[in-house]
């Protein structure tokens, strides 16, 4: 559970229309970090953000904030975000 409370408008500016756990943590690692996660944190980054699903399958609308919400508090918390 993330505390992180998010408008609406904010929210759709940051995922666009991303809809895969996979595109979600891609346009947020842009969006946020403006640059490359190495190979093996994005395949970490990417289990997670799918929870255990198939990474390309796509997420309903609740499922889709949870797991973005979830993402974008581990992005703000590792050592990508903090480096800036």
């Amino acid at each position: 559970n993330t505390d992180i409370e998010i408008s609406p408008k904010l929210f759709n500016a940051l995922i666009g229309t991303s809809k895969t756990p996979q595109s979600i943590l891609q346009q947020l690692s842009d969006r946020i970090l403006r640059r490359k996660l190495s190979q093996t944190d994005l395949e970490l980054l990417s289990d997670f953000s799918a929870a255990g699903a198939d990474r390309s399958a796509e997420l309903s609308a609740s499922v889709r904030t949870v797991r973005a919400t979830e993402v974008l508090a581990l992005l703000l918390s590792s050592r990508y975000f903090n480096y800036r």
